[in-house]
């Protein structure tokens, strides 16, 4: 069996970056996304908020490029870290451990789609847009 996920969704804060506490310090960082369901509940809209953490130049990278309000695809594996706390309970944190992450908006989001529309639209950058967002690894 496998273990992998992908999700597209909005981060919904600046990622927070730490480092760890040792010889060769290593970045962590860890986002939020919202994702929409591609259905209603009781007429309204339903996200569901995905936490992910990432690692290294793919942390770094997220530190740098990503923003609240970006739209991000991820890939990884779905990952639950469980430990007892201070009051003797079982906790546990689910997250994507992301290997990749990818921008899903246009350069520039103040300007519409072709057809008028003012929703962002996956995008694949060419050779020449490539260096305005390098690759996060």
């Amino acid at each position: 069996m496998f273990n992998n996920c992908a999700i597209s969704g909005y981060l919904t804060k600046e990622p927070e970056i730490k480092y760890t506490q040792s010889d060769e310090p290593v970045a962590i960082a860890n986002y939020r996304i919202g994702c929409s369901r591609d259905y209603k509940t009781d007429g309204e809209n339903v996200t569901d908020f995905i936490n992910v953490k990432t690692f290294g130049k793919t942390a770094e990278w997220a530190e740098k490029y990503l923003k609240k309000g970006s739209l991000v695809t991820v890939t990884g594996r779905m990952t639950v870290d469980t430990w007892i706390n201070d009051l003797g309970n079982n906790v546990s944190f689910a997250y994507i451990k992301a290997d990749r992450q990818y921008f899903g908006d246009k350069k520039d989001n103040s300007k519409n789609n072709d057809d008028g529309d003012s929703e962002s639209a996956d995008v694949e950058y060419s050779d020449d847009e490539q260096d305005d967002f390098p690759d996060p690894f």
